[in-house]
């Protein structure tokens, strides 16, 4: 069985979901022939909240493609009104995150920064910040990405290996990702190392990544305070 969630509107908090055997059996049921006015977005999510991007977009062209949309498990969304799914898609950008260290020291973090520009303003020495009460950065075109941090970095041990925990946003509204460094290095080449992204208004505990590098990241975001009062020495 699959879940269909059908919205006559994009934008529209108003939808029904429903299940059916197969999208095809679905499509048979409610049209005569495919309306060139449907789209349909795929994920393999079974959330009744789904994302609506070219990245999930599975509209067949043909027959045939139709026919192969029957063997995708999951969640399928139709929208009937296609002007608002272009406005949507429309603001897809294409751009790379760089997750540029030093991060910011625990005194910079617990200042108030709401003055602080974004580092996607500066021309050189990017790094990660933290920016209470500051404006959500608003990226266009193309173009390298330095995520502001939406919480404190914290290190772990792992198996006697540092681990290091970072949250951060990367600005209003959908992108395509193009890629993860961590200042001049891709992610992929640190081991170990693992990325995702979400799209506004998915929840980052329990939704599905749209973009994800490396192993599941299975340790939900926390709030850390920094304790000057723990040094790392080991009394015996």
């Amino acid at each position: 069985m699959i879940k269909v969630i059908y919205k006559k509107d994009a934008l529209s908090e108003e939808k029904t979901i429903e299940q059916a055997q197969t999208i095809g059996q679905w499509l048979t049921s409610k049209y005569e022939h495919m309306p060139e006015h449907v789209r349909i977005f795929h994920t393999t999510s079974n959330m009744d909240h789904a994302e609506i991007s070219f990245a999930n977009e599975v509209t067949p062209k043909n027959a045939y493609d139709l026919k192969q949309l029957d063997f995708l498990p999951g969640t399928f969304i139709v929208v009937e009104n296609p002007k608002w799914v272009a406005a949507i898609v429309s603001i897809v950008i294409s751009i790379a995150i760089a997750f540029l260290m030093p991060t910011p020291s625990i005194a910079q973090t617990t200042q108030n920064t709401n003055q602080s520009s974004s580092a996607n303003n500066e021309l050189s020495n990017r790094e990660n910040k933290i920016r209470v009460n500051g404006r959500i950065a608003d990226n266009y075109g193309a173009g390298w990405n330095t995520p502001d941090l939406i919480a404190v970095p914290y290190k772990v041990y792992e198996n006697n290996v540092e681990v290091e925990h970072v949250v951060g946003c990367i600005g209003r509204g959908h992108y395509k990702i193009n890629g993860a460094y961590d200042g001049e290095t891709n992610i992929v080449d640190i081991a170990g190392a693992s990325v995702e992204v979400f799209r506004p208004g998915v929840d980052i505990v329990s939704g599905e990544p749209y973009f994800s590098l490396g192993t599941e990241i299975t340790t939900p975001p926390l709030t850390v305070q920094h304790q000057t009062s723990v040094n790392g020495q080991v009394l015996r």
